[in-house]
């Protein structure tokens, strides 16, 4: 987890009897509880290895808060709150997934309906022009060079759904930082999205979408296809560069980004 909620009061109240540096520790365990969604080992000096208590002061904080607030059990440190908090975590992770599976199976497979009606639609219209209409010269105003319909440009795409883009990282990616800012990089990101989203043709030579409603179904996909990347919820280790790097709705919106979501996953669209 690379988010849980902190409630000042509850916490507050409960540890107002800590010292600075008992009060330290117990953050860092809390800390170290979330991010590997597990027990603290069962060996003490291991815990004291993982939050870095080096002094003998910090090692007798780690004990105090560990005797405190955590109970010992076979397979570690457990914190009550904490158990609660990942269960719902995990649970809520488990049914995004479900739902993006059933999602990307649903849209494939209305894909490849639609491709095989179509491919049946022009066999039948290719039969009829030529057996009808054999003398005239064929209708190319809305065809591009290749045949293909064109892509819509730009100025007559929908309107960009900004803040509804925004509203659906966070409800599918809660864990990751709350977007507080409209600046003009971050709404340009965007943007350039929504269009490609709407502009660009899956393998099949279809649509992503061509309405605001279908680029927001295929946004919310998106979101949901992240939730399945490890390294992008953080459920691996990270070291150099990335040890301290947490995704977040500017890194979804770039190249890069997307590229990480389509690409390394399966049955990407």
């Amino acid at each position: 987890m690379n988010y849980y909620e902190h409630h000042l009061g509850d916490y507050l109240r409960d540890t107002a009897h800590l010292s600075m540096v008992e009060d330290g520790a117990y953050r860092r365990l809390l800390d170290a509880y979330y991010i590997k969604e597990l027990p603290l080992p069962k060996a003490v000096r291991d815990v004291y290895r993982l939050v870095r208590a080096g002094s003998k002061v910090e090692r007798d904080a780690v004990s105090i808060v560990l005797d405190e607030f955590f109970s010992e059990a076979a397979d570690g440190w457990r914190h009550k709150r904490c158990d609660t908090e990942i269960a719902r975590y995990q649970d809520k992770q488990a049914k995004a997934k479900r739902s993006a599976e059933a999602r990307w199976g649903a849209s494939k497979a209305h894909s490849d309906g639609n491709a095989n009606a179509s491919r049946t639609h022009d066999a039948s219209d290719m039969r009829t022009h030529s057996d009808g209409n054999a003398l005239q010269s064929p209708d190319t105003r809305h065809q591009s060079k290749s045949g293909a319909k064109a892509p819509s440009s730009a100025g007559k795409l929908p309107t960009c759904q900004t803040q509804a883009v925004i509203d659906l990282y966070h409800e599918v990616l809660p864990n990751l930082p709350k977007v507080r800012l409209h600046t003009k990089d971050r709404v340009k990101a965007i943007r350039k999205v929504w269009e490609w989203v709407l502009t660009s043709t899956k393998p099949d030579s279809t649509r992503r979408a061509e309405t605001s409603d279908q680029a927001l179904a295929w946004l919310r996909s998106y979101f949901e296809r992240a939730t399945e990347n490890d390294f992008l919820m953080g459920r691996t280790p990270r070291s150099g560069e990335h040890a301290n790097w947490q995704c977040d709705i500017d890194f979804l919106m770039t190249d890069r980004g997307m590229k990480q979501v389509i690409e390394k996953t399966k049955d990407s669209q």
